[in-house]
């Protein structure tokens, strides 16, 4: 498994050197969902912190960005997606991540064992490059997670109109899933192939 720290991360992303107090404290505030995960696109209270409009100035320069966050209770891979925006996470719990490269996506099919898994700690920062495979934290205890999530404004929000691409299920969003996931029978395209890998560290 690798770290945030390893070399191995840097094809997906690196880690960020940033004051997370407050984003965190905001986020430990917040009430978790009985079961399954709850992600809230954007939070209008929470994009006026003064540490997250220090993120969007910093890495989303004039592009508008929405600070978002998912928290739950998720421990299975379920589903991969990317979007055409580097992304920003900061996690208030330690999770693991499953993250992968475009060329692992053949003729529309991924191999679930081809994604590798990353621990993230507590109050760690980092950001994903343009277009990394990744979804949804795994939890590490039964306690659950929360992780806030910087994006470009309106990713993750409903589609107008279906696109002709069956990857593009929200807007900035391909997602690719499981054929025992939530998102595959909410419509999502399935192309993940093998086990619904459930999170080295969710044995709980």
């Amino acid at each position: 498994m690798l770290t945030l720290s390893d070399e191995g991360f840097k094809k997906y992303g690196k880690k960020l050197d940033i004051d997370v107090d407050e984003i965190v404290s905001y986020l430990d505030n917040l009430v978790l969902p009985l079961q399954g995960n709850k992600y809230v696109a954007s939070d209008e209270k929470f994009e006026e912190l003064n540490s997250v409009k220090s993120i969007k100035d910093k890495y989303f320069s004039s592009t508008p960005m929405q600070g978002s966050y998912v928290i739950g209770h998720n421990i299975l891979l379920n589903a991969t997606e990317y979007h055409d925006s580097i992304e920003i996470n900061v996690a208030s719990e330690d999770v693991t991540l499953f993250l992968g490269t475009q060329d692992m996506i053949k003729d529309g099919i991924i191999d679930s064992s081809s994604l590798e898994e990353v621990y993230v700690k507590k109050n760690e920062a980092f950001m994903l490059h343009k277009q990394i495979l990744h979804f949804s934290p795994c939890a590490t205890s039964k306690n659950g997670f929360k992780v806030a999530v910087f994006l470009p404004k309106g990713t993750n929000t409903p589609l107008l109109k279906k696109s002709d691409d069956p990857l593009y299920f929200m807007n900035n969003k391909w997602l690719i899933a499981h054929k025992d996931s939530p998102q595959a029978q909410k419509g999502a395209y399935i192309g993940i192939k093998g086990e619904n890998r459930k999170g080295t560290l969710s044995s709980f």
